[in-house]
């Protein structure tokens, strides 16, 4: 019973991260093209917490900037309240041109 749950498990966890590469990355890359201002017009998620706070949510905007070492700023500016809040992000670039990788610090 064990072995067939850690095979399952591990069937799983193989398949999360193959899924992870399946996206391809966009022939003929152009950080420039991608970097400065962008407005949200959207935002979607199957989490309970997503579903039950989404009322309160409003757009924002973002400016993505490249970094001297080839990474990615990226600072969101959204309403909270009668204030603005804004949240830093790093994006790390990674050994294949175009993709980048994001470390949640929570």
């Amino acid at each position: 019973m064990h072995a067939t749950l850690l095979s399952i498990l591990g069937l799983a966890l193989l398949g999360a991260l193959r899924a992870q590469d399946s996206v391809p990355v966009q022939t003929d890359f152009q950080q420039d093209k991608l970097t400065g201002r962008w407005y949200s017009i959207g935002l979607a998620s199957n989490s309970n917490w997503f579903k039950e706070k989404k009322h309160l949510m409003k757009m924002c905007t973002t400016v993505i900037s490249a970094t001297a070492d080839g990474n990615l700023e990226v600072t969101s500016t959204y309403p909270k309240g009668d204030q603005c809040e804004k949240r830093n992000s790093l994006y790390t670039k990674t050994e294949q041109p175009g993709r980048f990788s994001y470390a949640s610090p929570r």
